[in-house]
């Protein structure tokens, strides 16, 4: 018997690319793919986005909307009989959405040791900023 993890898409890091396209419509999620998606419109064809869950993303501060021009990341993979790119990133302007590691590790997965160590040494580096400017 095929296990329901098989049935779903797995990330492919040989399958990553880029592409720059015009976002023409933002999927919400549903009970039956917890996924926000975009449709993006390159010069050639619209590709499906998978961006990640609705909890994550209204927690980060780049927020995609229809008419966006983007550069996307991901993996392209095959769902439900449908190509799908899986993003990791995905650029506006100067804002980068992160969703994924290079290996496919989503970044609203629980236990990232790493990120947190970064977070810290942002806060320690804050803190030490405000030191000096108080001794001049």
């Amino acid at each position: 018997p095929i296990s329901a993890h098989a049935k779903r898409a797995a990330f492919d890091p040989k399958t990553v690319k880029t592409f720059t396209g015009e976002i023409v419509e933002v999927t919400a999620a549903t009970p039956k793919d917890p996924s926000v998606c975009l449709q993006v419109k390159t010069d050639t064809e619209t590709i499906t986005v998978k961006l990640g869950p609705t909890e994550y993303l209204s927690h980060q501060s780049t927020q995609l909307k229809a008419h966006d021009q983007v550069e996307v990341t991901g993996s392209q993979v095959t769902m439900a009989g449908k190509q799908v790119v899986l993003a990791t990133q995905v650029k506006r302007g100067s804002d980068v959405l992160t969703l994924r590691d290079a290996n496919g590790t989503a970044a609203w997965k629980p236990a990232k040791a790493p990120a947190k160590a970064e977070a810290k040494a942002k806060a320690e580096a804050k803190t030490e900023t405000k030191t000096e400017t108080k001794t001049h």
